[in-house]
Order: C-alpha cells, then sequence, then structure tokens
C-alpha cells in the first residue's frame, strides 16, 4: 500500500495547493480509495499535479462530515456521479462552530440520500477493499480527552448548544507489508481511544505508521505532554507522519519523544 497527501494545510511543493483541509489517497492492490476531499480549493489542482486520475479512484471515503474534509466531494461527485461514498451512518449529522460570538455551521453542503452512500455503522468495522478497514469509536466506549473549557465545535440539543459528540468520527485500519498503520482525518475520538478501539476489536497494539490530523492542537499545553505519555505506555509507534488539526506545538512535543515524526504536508508519500 502507498499513502499520498493531496490537501493538507501546508504544501510540500510549489506545484500544489495547500488549504486548511485533508485529503489522502491510499493505493492498494486491491484498489485506490481517497479518504476525504479538503475544502474543494485544492483537490482537483494537486490531484492533476500528482498524477492521480480520477479513473483510478475507485471509491471515497469521509472521516467526517465537516467542509474541511468533505468540501470537495460535490466537485468529485460532478465529475463521478456514479463514485461510492463511504462513511458514518452519521455523517450528515449537522456540526457549528462558534465564533465571534455566534454558531456558524461547518458540516457537509452534499446530500447524500440520492448518492451512492454506503453507511459504516457504529462500532461495526468494514472493509473498504482488502486490508484496509473504516470504523468508528462508538461514544459510550471512548475515554474522555482533553479539550478547552469552553468548547468551539458544538451541536444544538434542546434549546442549548452542547460540545459535538461527533458521532460520525471515522478511521482507517491499513493492514500493509510493513504492519498496521492507522489513517486520521481528525481522530475527534481522541487518538488514544482510537488506538484502544483497534487492540481491542484487531489485536494490535504497535503500528508502523499514524498519519493525518490528530487534533492535538485543541489539546491545552498543561495537559498534552501526559496525553503522549500515555499513548507511549500503552503503544508502540514507528512513524508519525501527523499533519492538518495536529499543530505545530503538538508536533514538537511528539518530536521530543520520538525518533521518526515528520509533518505529512501535501505531496508527502509513505509505503506502508
Amino acid at each position: 500500500m502507498r499513502l499520498t497527501v493531496i490537501v493538507d494545510n501546508l504544501c510540500g511543493s510549489s506545484r500544489l495547493w495547500g488549504e486548511h483541509g485533508l485529503s489522502i489517497m491510499i493505493e492498494t492492490p486491491r484498489g485506490n480509495v481517497l479518504f476525504d476531499t479538503g475544502q474543494g480549493h485544492s483537490l482537483l489542482n494537486n490531484l492533476n499535479e500528482l498524477d492521480f486520475s480520477l479513473d483510478r479512484l475507485d471509491r471515497v471515503c469521509l472521516s467526517h462530515g465537516h467542509y474541511d474534509h468533505a468540501g470537495g466531494l460535490a466537485q468529485l461527485m460532478l465529475r463521478k456521479p456514479e463514485m461510492e461514498i463511504w462513511a458514518s451512518e452519521h455523517v450528515q449529522a449537522p456540526h457549528y462552530r462558534t465564533s465571534s460570538g455566534s454558531n456558524a455551521y461547518i458540516g457537509m453542503d452534499v446530500n447524500l440520500d440520492h448518492r451512492r452512500f454506503v453507511p459504516v455503522k457504529d462500532g461495526e468495522p468494514v472493509e473498504l477493499v482488502q486490508g484496509l478497514w473504516a470504523f468508528t469509536v462508538p461514544t459510550k466506549s471512548r475515554e474522555k480527552i482533553a479539550s478547552p473549557s469552553k468548547p468551539r465545535l458544538v451541536v444544538k440539543n434542546g434549546d442549548e448548544w452542547v460540545e459535538d459528540p461527533f458521532e460520525d468520527d471515522l478511521s482507517l485500519l491499513a493492514l500493509g507489508t510493513h504492519g498496521p498503520s492507522l489513517v486520521l482525518g481528525c481522530a475527534h475520538s481522541g487518538v488514544i481511544n482510537i488506538m484502544r478501539y483497534v487492540r481491542d476489536k484487531f489485536d494490535y497494539d504497535s503500528f508502523y505508521s499514524v498519519v493525518g490530523g490528530t487534533h492535538l492542537s485543541a489539546v491545552p499545553k498543561a495537559t498534552l505532554e501526559g496525553e503522549l505519555k500515555k499513548i507511549n505506555s500503552e503503544f508502540k509507534i514507528k512513524l508519525w507522519r501527523p499533519n492538518h488539526c495536529t499543530g505545530f506545538s503538538a508536533a514538537s512535543a511528539l518530536a521530543s519523544l520520538h525518533d521518526n515524526v515528520s509533518w505529512a504536508s501535501s505531496g508527502t508519500s509513505l509505503e506502508i
């Protein structure tokens, strides 16, 4: 298997465009999967510059319904309307962000009801192609992770705004020649919760690589090192390739604890 970052906040080449978003191409001998689509500003340009034809794309999988992960979907559907879309059964749930005293909608704009949508049910991993599994961590199985005291990502619950539970958060487990790897969208479930789920469901507690957004930028600095040490105490990771929502402070903290940490900007490619 080979992973190539198509879209990230940072550009790995002057030919590529950057944006606040994420998209990763996963090539396997059994089929190719695009994991997330970014906002849509950079997707088609970067696919073209990296020599990926849509004819080679077998299906799309969404990590969750945020605009910076699902925004490019409409462009793909316009060019390949028969494309299968895999995502959590909750992916169309509304998402909001608190900004300047109001709550702005940041969910997806494509209605999947009349598309070739394949829902991934809670706690029921599915194989997208042989050796590549998509799964969600049930909310009842998630340990509460450190987060800001006043959450910015919210949903409406009756008359109140509450912290978004991210029931639709989905990750991938890739069983490559070097061993298992994790591919994360934003890890809203919590990186350690995702790893624990894989350990309990698939019996893996070591990973060749962890690639993608970790959402560690949202973890308060006072507790970040403790969170990372907790991961270290339970799991072995050979390569960290964080990007997108990880944040430089968290990436630096990771690098202080691990020998092989590198930001996975757009254009980054990794054999797994």
